[in-house]
């Protein structure tokens, strides 16, 4: 969100953000050429930032290239953006303006300029705010880069003036010190975070209700504070200052000089040129792995193995790379651990012939992160694995069920569709597949099966069967919460190498009532 000033000793510092960026409506636009400056993987997995600019005209490009780069060199130049600047690609768009800068109206006599979005200095009547046509940046951003291409947008303005404004589009001027509005900004629109400093209004204090942001609190009792893992047991709570780089309970946040209290005595959401500090960080690096997986990839792709006699296969997995620190890498057998790295080879002679588990964990022991309840930092894949020695049989395996509907009266229908799968090594005969209400998703004698079944013509090694039938569910059957079971081979037609493995559960149950 755009900023409001004021001064604090001989600098600015940011104390309200409001959303004020300009919008009107371009005409004619089309696709800019774009150059990717920092690749480092794909769109799908990383943090993307678009870059575009304004108010250079076409002799000035190489300029705006040199600019991106010396403001990209300074955001990765800041924790915790640095240790994880490889989880980020940065994209490039040349814009053209016609003229040189950006609107002054501030000035005697004002100065204006014909530029591609319109910056403009003393938006809402602020020096230092710079605002840009929304819609036009939009415009450019839509033919030119792809969705998953622009998680981040900022826009440079070629004027030396110290500026910017901040939201879903961040704007700076290239004023060496302008990045920090930036990094301030990316703090909100990015971490989720509030400020950190107080009033005088706008916006106005209100400390009757607990902020939802990570880094301010009405609570005063340590145990409730929301990062009090990162408090020592000798610090005071509340916690007098300044003391700088130390977590405790510090009065004064969200434009609250009382009331609410902050993490760290002075970080960048209270003054800029100040580090983000502990909490602060932590919540940037949980919202890098909202949009990046401790995973990139998995081999192999399928998730159910066969192994024969001799036989071996190799399991790979690959990670992003933070910059100072290695992901912890951990693949374990039926859930228990066995090797570390980004792969391993099993082999038939390592287990067991019937039915294995292969997982492999994936997370960050970064310093960074204490608290991380929704476990962003950790990622798991795995793999069904049938070892088959000697023996050669079928092997009939329910490998996909669908889900029941959320609630269902006796005697109605709803319908099944599920895939069974010849994992074994010979063709398995003519089969049928039914389908019960389970309570704790397991196969035994006390499900109730469903009125319908499926039959299952022959399958060869490896083939499938997907099917889709019309089931009832039985008047007699007790209202509560069941699982959906699908099982295969029911009636024990075909002698199977496992029998074990004929079953699986739906992911989510029905409440059955009457």
């Amino acid at each position: 969100m755009p900023f409001r000033w004021r001064r604090a000793t001989d600098r600015l510092i940011p104390i309200a953000c409001l959303s004020l960026l300009l919008s009107g409506g371009p005409s004619g636009v089309w696709a800019e050429p774009v150059t990717v400056i920092r690749d480092n993987g794909d769109s799908a997995n990383r943090v993307d930032i678009v870059i575009l600019g304004d108010g250079y005209t076409a002799g000035e490009l190489d300029r705006y290239a040199a600019d991106v780069e010396a403001f990209v060199d300074a955001l990765f130049a800041q924790e915790p953006f640095k240790e994880y600047q490889r989880y980020f690609n940065v994209h490039r768009i040349d814009v053209v303006s016609l003229e040189s800068g950006a609107d002054h109206p501030e000035r005697t006599p004002p100065t204006f300029k014909d530029t591609a979005f319109d910056a403009t200095y003393n938006c809402a009547g602020i020096q230092r705010l710079i605002c840009v046509d929304t819609s036009k940046v939009n415009a450019v951003l839509t033919t030119s880069v792809s969705p998953d291409r622009r998680d981040v947008v900022l826009v440079i303005v070629n004027d030396t003036e110290y500026g910017g404004s901040g939201g879903a589009i961040a704007v700076a001027s290239v004023n060496s010190a302008a990045v920090e509005i930036i990094l301030h900004e990316l703090g909100h629109s990015f971490g989720l975070l509030t400020d950190e400093y107080g009033g005088p209004p706008p916006p106005f204090c209100n400390s009757a209700v607990e902020p939802p942001e990570p880094n301010a609190t009405m609570e005063t009792q340590r145990e409730r504070i929301k990062w009090a893992i990162w408090v020592e047991p000798d610090t005071p709570v509340p916690t007098p200052g300044p003391t700088v780089g130390e977590p405790g309970l510090y009065e004064g946040a969200k434009y609250c000089d009382t009331g609410l209290f902050r993490p760290t005595y002075n970080s960048k959401m209270r003054s800029l040129d100040r580090p983000f500090e502990q909490i602060n960080s932590e919540q940037l690096v949980k919202r890098v792995y909202n949009w990046a997986s401790p995973i990139d990839g998995t081999e192999p792709t399928d998730s159910i193995v066969v192994l024969g006699d001799g036989q071996s296969r190799t399991f790979r997995v690959e990670t992003p790379e933070p910059l100072s620190h290695a992901l912890e890498i951990v693949w374990r057998i039926d859930g228990q651990p066995v090797a570390t790295g980004s792969n391993f080879t099993l082999s038939s002679a390592d287990v067991s012939p019937g039915s294995h588990t292969i997982d492999v964990m994936v997370s960050d022991p970064t310093p960074f992160v204490r608290n991380d309840p929704a476990q962003v930092l950790r990622e798991s894949r795995g793999w069904d694995v049938s070892v088959i020695v000697s023996v050669r049989a079928p092997d009939l395996a329910e490998t996909e069920v669908s889900n029941p509907p959320a609630s269902a009266a006796v005697g109605t229908r709803f319908t099944i569709t599920d895939t069974v799968r010849n994992v074994g090594t010979v063709t398995a005969g003519v089969s049928r597949t039914n389908y019960y209400l389970s309570v704790d998703a397991s196969p035994n004698h006390g499900d109730r099966r469903l009125i319908g079944s499926r039959k299952v013509h022959e399958l060869a090694p490896g083939q499938e069967s997907t099917g889709t039938r019309i089931v009832r569910i039985p008047r007699n059957v007790s209202p509560g919460t069941y699982f959906l079971l699908a099982c295969a081979d029911s009636k024990n037609a075909v002698a199977e190498l496992d029998e074990t493995n004929n079953c699986k559960a739906s992911a989510t149950q029905v409440t059955i009532g009457r």
